[in-house]
């Protein structure tokens, strides 16, 4: 599946080809792979969820904490979908952070209870360890974008 690390991971500009910047195609993908997808997301990234399900508006975006300056490169960098802006960039090399860490704007909007919350924690303290598996013959385990730092 060409599409699977930009469905679980959190958006990155670069791997979006132009049928991936509409919600139908991500809505497709959503109806078919979805749920598998965002089954693997949930085990490998306690407190992350899948690309897809932002995409397909099943969750919502991340809020802006700033807006990027104009001469800053996450200004120019984010995803466009249907002519919304999702934004992905993680912190700035200033120490600016643009969007708020995934798992605890989860958290805070009731997506993450407190067992996932708790795995989460785990998983940030061992250092966010890859272990999403791609599906597929070799089951490649990869590091995913997720907002998390």
């Amino acid at each position: 599946m060409f599409f699977e690390v930009p469905a679980a991971g959190y958006l990155r500009p670069w791997l979006f080809l132009s049928a991936m910047k509409t919600r139908r195609f991500w809505e497709g993908i959503a109806h078919t792979h979805g749920a598998a997808i965002a089954d693997k997301v949930r085990q490998a990234m306690p407190g992350c969820r899948a690309g897809v399900l932002y995409l397909s508006s099943r969750l919502p975006p991340l809020p802006l904490l700033e807006e990027p300056p104009e001469w800053h490169v996450a200004a120019r960098q984010f995803v466009d979908v249907d002519g919304e802006r999702l934004w992905w960039c993680g912190p700035s090399p200033d120490g600016r952070v643009w969007l708020p860490c995934q798992a605890e704007h989860l958290r805070g909007i009731g997506e993450v209870d407190g067992r996932e919350w708790r795995e989460y924690v785990r998983w940030r303290d061992e250092g966010y360890p890859a272990r999403y598996q791609l599906s597929g013959g070799n089951r490649t385990t990869v590091a995913l974008h997720h907002l998390c730092f």
